[in-house]
């Protein structure tokens, strides 16, 4: 008896095509504007969504940089303890273990930090913030809020 992950099927509103396969309910950071490339047209997808809205929630992103640190300082105490209490070989293999987590984990936080960069810096231009809006995935206040917030952090930058 296996674990079963369902899945959603992402299908164009306009012609039908099947376009993409996300785990039920997962929203990841990304535009929820997606265009099809089978008829061209843009659509709104609820698998996706800015970063603004999981911005109250970012504490998640110092959680993988610790898990790493806690995973290294087990490898070091492996390495230095380990072989007084276990045989070579297992320490060997529990520390290779160890460096492939640290790899995994660096490799899938990477990629969510280029994500989050990605959508700041969508957030930053008026023309996506008015596609949003006209697209309805925001009201008038958010890109009101939204449009002084850009201008804010672009007069920063300079």
């Amino acid at each position: 008896m296996g674990v079963k992950i369902l899945y959603e099927v992402n299908s164009c509103p306009q012609c039908g095509k099947e376009l993409f396969k996300t785990v039920a309910g997962e929203i990841v950071v990304g535009s929820p504007l997606l265009k099809c490339k089978h008829c061209k047209q843009t659509y709104v997808t609820n698998s996706k969504c800015e970063w603004y809205k999981f911005e109250h929630k970012a504490g998640y992103i110092w959680a993988v940089p610790f898990l790493i640190a806690v995973i290294v300082v087990l490898l070091a105490v492996a390495f230095f303890i380990g072989p007084i209490y276990f045989d070579e070989d297992d320490v060997v293999v529990a520390i290779l273990v160890g460096i492939f987590i640290i790899f995994v984990s660096l490799i899938l936080w990477v990629k969510s930090l280029c994500r989050i960069l990605m959508s700041k810096r969508r957030m930053k231009r008026k023309s996506y913030l008015e596609e949003l809006l006209s697209a309805g995935v925001i009201d008038q206040t958010e890109f009101l809020v939204l449009f002084e917030n850009a201008k804010d952090s672009f007069s920063k930058s300079k």
